[in-house]
């Protein structure tokens, strides 16, 4: 049974880079399969040139944010900054080196561990954690311990989306879906998807945690796929579309999970992995280059004590993972965001390994660009084309 399902979820990924190209003949479609078989034996191990940009960048710190590609340009959405403070910043650039401020304070409330996504020719913000005055008596204290600032923050199910990153529409300020962080929204088969996430109100998730579905067409107006998945209930995980299949890797709650789950249809789910080579991860980025899926770091409690990673893993198929050697390594992260654009992929800030004598994760400010050998013929990052 396992390897009918796992021929069939490779089945469903040959058209993966197919999907991803402008023009696609008879031979291409014959080739990419031959490539995807290739691969499900093994390839040569690929070397991805890395190199910072810290310097040049000088990006704030922050972690728990989104980021997007979007009208050419890469974008940086909210997270939380030092001192634990949420943020509502939205940032731009079109390089990766030099960024801008669309706006230092948006109109949606200041949030991290909300989701993100590309739709309808606009970005959304969905969701997350916030201080609500509302919900509080006392004016919130930026100097409170970690803890407390987390029982001061309310979760939000609101939605807000666009079209240039500077003026934000509250598009519903109450969804039909419970209020949440931790959560992914994936543009799939036309519409938003979002799945589960973690809420500390008890009386909204089952010991905090959602293992439901909810699809919108508009953003406004959501539909409840399923509440019931087969998965574990889950935060920290990663989805992504590929082609005509939704994916979803790792996520934890109480545990860490790392199961490589797959649907055609956001309701039937099925476990294409239980374990693999990277084992459970959470809180790691997930990306298409339109050839392959790459993860990107996260948490893994096979690596006490700290539990970070700086693994690069990438398939051809979800099923078949190559790890990928760097020529320089970053450091080990959680909380960070990964893009493709221009050819690289980006590594966008983050938690890193605690510093000696230092309580909790070091917060990371951080970019890094990854790269295979001679992908780019111009360095526009050198030339600093697109830059203001």
């Amino acid at each position: 049974m396992k390897l009918i399902i796992k021929f069939y979820f490779l089945i469903l990924l040959l058209s993966f880079a197919s999907c991803n190209k402008e023009t696609i003949d008879a031979q291409d479609d014959v080739d990419i399969g031959k490539a995807a078989l290739k691969f499900d034996f093994g390839i040569e191990k690929k070397t991805l040139t890395a190199k910072e940009w810290t310097k040049r960048a000088s990006l704030d710190p922050r972690y728990e944010h989104t980021s997007l590609v979007f009208d050419n340009k890469m974008w940086i959405i909210g997270g939380r900054g030092d001192s634990e403070t949420p943020k509502n910043d939205v940032r731009y650039s079109y390089n990766g080196i030099n960024w801008y401020d669309a706006t230092p304070n948006a109109d949606f409330p200041a949030r991290f561990g909300h989701a993100s996504a590309v739709f309808q020719g606009k970005m959304w913000v969905v969701g997350g954690k916030s201080y609500d005055p509302d919900d509080h008596d006392e004016q919130w204290d930026p100097e409170h311990d970690h803890e407390t600032q987390d029982d001061e923050y309310s979760e939000r199910n609101d939605v807000w989306s666009s079209s240039d990153g500077v003026s934000w529409e509250l598009v519903t300020s109450n969804a039909d879906f419970e209020p949440r962080n931790g959560h992914t929204l994936t543009v799939y088969a036309g519409s938003l998807w979002l799945i589960g996430g973690t809420s500390n109100d008890q009386s909204y998730a089952i010991c905090c945690g959602y293992r439901d579905v909810w699809k919108s067409d508009d953003g406004a107006d959501w539909e409840k796929v399923t509440d019931k998945a087969p998965f574990n209930l889950r935060s920290s995980h990663t989805t992504l579309a590929v082609g005509k299949t939704l994916i979803l890797i790792g996520g934890d709650l109480k545990n860490g999970y790392g199961e490589i789950w797959y649907s055609e249809d956001g309701y039937s789910w099925h476990k294409a992995l239980e374990n693999p080579p990277f084992g459970d991860r959470a809180g790691h980025s997930l990306v298409s280059d339109g050839e392959l899926l790459w993860l990107i770091g996260g948490r893994s409690t096979q690596n006490p004590p700290h539990g970070l990673e700086n693994d690069v893993w990438y398939s051809k198929n979800g099923l078949d993972w190559s790890e990928a050697a760097t020529t320089e390594e970053f450091p080990e992260r959680i909380d960070h965001t990964a893009l493709f654009f221009k050819n690289r992929f980006w590594v966008i800030n983050g938690r890193g390994v605690p510093k000696k004598g230092q309580v909790g994760y070091t917060l990371l400010s951080d970019i890094w660009s990854l790269e295979e050998p001679g992908c780019c013929e111009i360095d526009d990052i050198t030339l600093g084309i697109g830059s203001d």
